[in-house]
Parts: structure tokens; C-alpha cells; sequence
């Protein structure tokens, strides 16, 4: 099977990033699970007797070794982390891509969720960027989690999400009903992520960017326009003002510069659940900058604390 390590585009991100989240040798167990039609390819980072399970969801231009440096402060607090790659993204393998629509995320979410607390440990949800909405609504579906934490909200039933979403504000205004309508003739048609979500802003850094941007599986990944239109025409499976299964931690980078935190809060602030929000100082989108990621590692290591107390 394919496997991550030694490989060249992975190893150029990770080169990129700063020595402080990269520090050390551990690696991942890297393990396939079978979900329907998709062979889900996912990082296994392994605690010493853990207490909780941290399942993290990447966004639309990541992939599962993205989140390493989150997986590794999941360890650090006592806690397993699985980090999957979405299907069309990273090593999953899907039988078509042209094919897959934004309810097959969900599906795939849901059945990561629901494979994690058969473990029978407590389970923390993370979703960064695109992957905190998708990680609400595994929670929504299974609620079989103890904690969600996420980066940001993007809820693009809302007009001004979808407008900040994309590349350009006109395209995130129009994309959602041009490409409804003739989506038998559009819906298989791979499109480059880079031109429909402004995935340039998604690092602070250039040299992370364009690291990132370069990689055909992740940030210069190309994905059919009809998960395009099923994701921008979709709603969050629970009303926020009816989610109250578990609580809630906003850690929203305080610089990010392709989502603000006001988008974020049109949705956060409806939430029934107990609800918590950190901004990670000096972080942006893609957070890697310090003081920001210690700030976020305390809120893991509090997370997994709270969720595995007696």
C-alpha cells in the first residue's frame, strides 16, 4: 500500500514549517479502514495507556499528515489520534473520483466517528478549516462524541460564508446555483481547489503556501465540480441552536486571513451546547505560529483532561 513516509511533497511541507512542531522522530502507524466504497488511509499516532481518542478532519486543502503537529499534542495530553485523509484527498483510495459528492464526506465522518468511540474511550472531535463544520456534523449524526473542537464555521448556507469561502467574493455568491443548473453536464468535471476556495491564503507563511499548493493531493488537488456544488448548496444536519450532545471549543486563529473569526461566530454563537472560544494569537488559517499552537496544545491537553475525568 502507499505510505507517507519518504515522501517527497509531504516532506516539503513539513520542511516548511517551523522546527518547533516538527521536533522529533515519532511517527504514525498508517492504517486503511474500509468505509463502503472508500479505502480510507489514516495516521495512527499512539499515546502510552490513552485516556481519549482525538479524530481530526482536515479541510480542502489538506490531507491527514497536515494535522501531525495537532496529532503529536494529542499525544503529549494522554489521548490516541487518528487522522484520516479524506476521500479525494491524500492516499484514500476511491473507486471514482469523479463521482464523489460532499455527502460522501459526511458519510465518511460519520463512520470514523462511530469506529472511534467503539473503542470505548472518550472522543474528542478537531476539524480545521472546512473539516470543523464536516466534524459538527458527524457529531450531529452519531452523537457518539465527548468534545468538538474546531478551527472555524464554515457555514455556507449563509451568502457572506460563501462569499469569504472561495477565491473570488463573486464567484462564492454565484457558484452554488450556476453549477445546479445543469449538473449532469457539469457535476464530473475535476476543478483545481486552488480556484474555487482562496486556498492561497491558507497559510501566513509563503514558503508553507506555496509547499502546500504544490502538492497535487492536497492544496493543488482538483476535486469534481459536483462535490463543489453539493457542499455549497448544503445545510449543517442539525440547527445550531439545537446541538447541545457535547461541548463545543472554538480555537480560532486570531490572523487568519481567508476566514475571520465574525464568520465563524454567526454560526458558533447560535450553538445550544456549552461553548468555549480561544484565539490563538498571531495564528492564521493553517495555524503554525506561535504563541498561537501552545495556546492550541492547552486546549487540547484541557480537552482531553475534562472529557477522560471520573
Amino acid at each position: 500500500m502507499k505510505t507517507y513516509r519518504d515522501d517527497p511533497a509531504i516532506q516539503r511541507i513539513e520542511d516548511a514549517l517551523p522546527d518547533y512542531l516538527v521536533q522529533g522522530e515519532e511517527q504514525p502507524i498508517e492504517e486503511w479502514m474500509q468505509v463502503g466504497d472508500f479505502n480510507i488511509h489514516v495516521d495512527h499516532w499512539q499515546a502510552t495507556n490513552p485516556k481519549a481518542v482525538v479524530l481530526l478532519f482536515h479541510g480542502g486543502g489538506g490531507c491527514g499528515r497536515f494535522l501531525a503537529p495537532y496529532a503529536r499534542m494529542a499525544v503529549r495530553a494522554g489521548a490516541d489520534a487518528i487522522a484520516p485523509d479524506l476521500p479525494g484527498y491524500g492516499l484514500t483510495e476511491v473507486p471514482q473520483k469523479s463521482a464523489l459528492r460532499y455527502d460522501d464526506w459526511r458519510t465518511a465522518a460519520s463512520a470514523l466517528v462511530s469506529r472511534a468511540a467503539d473503542r470505548g474511550l472518550p472522543v474528542i472531535v478537531f476539524g480545521g478549516s472546512m473539516g470543523g463544520l464536516l466534524g459538527y456534523d458527524a457529531v450531529a449524526q452519531t452523537r457518539k462524541a465527548s468534545a468538538l473542537m474546531v478551527t472555524c464555521f464554515l457555514d455556507v448556507s449563509k451568502p457572506e460564508v460563501r462569499r469569504i469561502a472561495a477565491r473570488w467574493p463573486w464567484f462564492g455568491q454565484i457558484s452554488g446555483g450556476l453549477l445546479s443548473l445543469a449538473p449532469w453536464l457539469t457535476d464530473r468535471i475535476l476543478f483545481p481547489m486552488e480556484y474555487a476556495g482562496n486556498v492561497a491564503a491558507i497559510a501566513n507563511d509563503p514558503k508553507v503556501t506555496k509547499a502546500i499548493l504544490a502538492d497535487r493531493r492536497t492544496g493543488g488537488n482538483a476535486m469534481p465540480l459536483g462535490f463543489l456544488r453539493s457542499f455549497l448548496t448544503s445545510k449543517p444536519l442539525m440547527a445550531p441552536a439545537d446541538f447541545d450532545i457535547c461541548p463545543v471549543i472554538l480555537v480560532h486563529p486570531a490572523d487568519d486571513r481567508w476566514t475571520p473569526v465574525e464568520y465563524s461566530k454567526l454560526f458558533f454563537d447560535e450553538l445550544a451546547a456549552p461553548k468555549k472560544c480561544v484565539m490563538l494569537d498571531n495564528a492564521g488559517h493553517f495555524p503554525i505560529e506561535r504563541p498561537g499552537v501552545d495556546q492550541l496544545e492547552q486546549e487540547i491537553r484541557l480537552a482531553v483532561d475534562k472529557v477522560s475525568a471520573p
